[in-house]
């Protein structure tokens, strides 16, 4: 009789209590969020070559304490990397809660050698290739080291950060089989003559010419569209 009333006791104590998340369904929520969390943000990773890092310090015991097998949700006003947030709620109840998340993109990109004043058009050796969690950069980096050479700065950079897209101007550009004026600079002397190009060429960039002798040379595309060649 004493074993039957214990077992009727626990019965009315279990179906009285709220049924909470187990370790493992709060680890499996865990995966599910930061799966939730990467797949946001792969697109973005995928532009800029970057690898995700996820983090939801708080999410497993707070999964654990929910009066529910809560559901995971990514809040629709949060941001896809950077500081963002998760969400957790019952489908059967009005619990819902948000946590703090943070998504890492950290991708090589070029990063300024030195300070750089509005106006000022970039050239090789202004940056260099560093790699960097970009996620703090709301404004966007550059990723393309390729289109900065020629470029113009429109507002004063610093150095040692990367290059926001909208700091710049698009620089000057000659495609393949335009005619342009070559300078063939020597010891003592400087030589005209006239070319084509034979590469698509970015002002301050590298630039492959063609000469009427048929001779391919290589030199600096000026920001007057001519070649400027060392011999």
């Amino acid at each position: 009789m004493l074993l039957i009333r214990s077992l009727a006791l626990a019965t009315a104590l279990l179906s009285s209590t709220p049924l909470f998340a187990a370790p493992a369904d709060a680890q499996s929520i865990v995966e599910i969020g930061e799966r939730m969390l990467r797949d946001r943000a792969q697109s973005q990773a995928d532009v800029l070559g970057a690898e995700i890092a996820v983090r939801v310090p708080t999410l497993a015991a707070r999964a654990a304490d929910a009066p529910c097998k809560p559901e995971v949700f990514l809040p629709p006003s949060s941001r896809s990397w950077g500081k963002t947030q998760i969400g957790l709620r019952c489908a059967d109840s009005n619990w819902t809660i948000r946590l703090p998340a943070e998504v890492s993109l950290t991708a090589t990109i070029p990063v300024l050698t030195r300070p750089v004043r509005a106006g000022a058009v970039l050239a090789q050796g202004d940056w260099t290739l560093t790699e960097l969690d970009v996620s703090g950069w709301t404004r966007g980096v550059t990723v393309d080291e390729q289109s900065l050479a020629g470029s113009r700065v429109t507002r004063p950079l610093r150095a040692g950060e990367p290059i926001p897209p909208d700091a710049l101007t698009s620089a000057a550009r000659m495609g393949v089989g335009e005619q342009v004026r070559v300078l063939l600079i020597g010891k003592g002397f400087t030589v005209r003559a006239a070319g084509e190009i034979v590469q698509q060429s970015t002002v301050g960039g590298s630039a492959r010419v063609k000469l009427e002798s048929g001779r391919t040379v290589s030199g600096t595309l000026r920001a007057d569209k001519q070649i400027e060649v060392h011999l």
